[in-house]
Formats: structure tokens, sequence, C-alpha cells
């Protein structure tokens, strides 16, 4: 879930930062020519970059279409009992917040 949220903020900074970088330019298919100057080692990279980012984003919406189908009331909160992250740490429970009415009582 996260690869997959961080994976569309890599990609629109690819996008928008490469578009001021260098001139976009286009074949007759559509596809982005590569910049004359540019080092191939960086058009390595940003290939690299742009698989690892999709592969991220289909395997998000795949582990939430799976926890979708997989999960049941029995085993969420508040239904389910509450294990510690961490088998035989316990873990202590957060103090409450002042509500409105404990400043009322004063």
């Amino acid at each position: 879930m996260f690869l997959s949220t961080w994976a569309v903020l890599v990609q629109i900074s690819l996008v928008v930062g490469l578009s001021l970088l260098y001139p976009v330019k286009m074949d007759q298919d559509g596809n982005v020519e590569p910049p004359k100057d540019a080092h191939p080692y960086m058009g390595y990279t940003l290939t690299f970059l742009r698989y690892f980012c999709m592969v991220s984003m289909y395997g998000g919406a795949c582990t939430i279409v799976y926890a979708v189908v997989d999960m049941s009331p029995e085993q969420l909160p508040p239904y389910a009992k509450a294990t510690p992250l961490v088998p035989g740490v316990e873990v202590p429970q957060p103090p409450n917040p002042p509500t409105a009415t404990f400043f009322l009582m004063e």
C-alpha cells in the first residue's frame, strides 16, 4: 500500500522534473525519444524507476483486492482480540485526551 502511494508520487515527480530539464520529443508512434546529450546510464536508471513504480502500483492494487476478499469482521478490530505487533511485548494503552466536559468541570 505504501509502495503504491509512493510510486504515484515518484512517477508524477519524474514526469514534471524531466519535462522541465529536457525538451520532450516524440516519434510517430507517440513514444518519447531520449535527449541526444543524455547519458545511457541515466536512461537505464529512469527505466528501472518507471517499471519499479509500475510493479509497485499493481502490487498494491492486488494486495488491496486480496485483503478485501480475505478479511472478515471477526478478524478486524473492534471485534477481534487485540494482539501486539511484536509477540510477547505488551504495549500500554495510550492516555485518553481531555475532552470539553473535562474543562467545563473545573
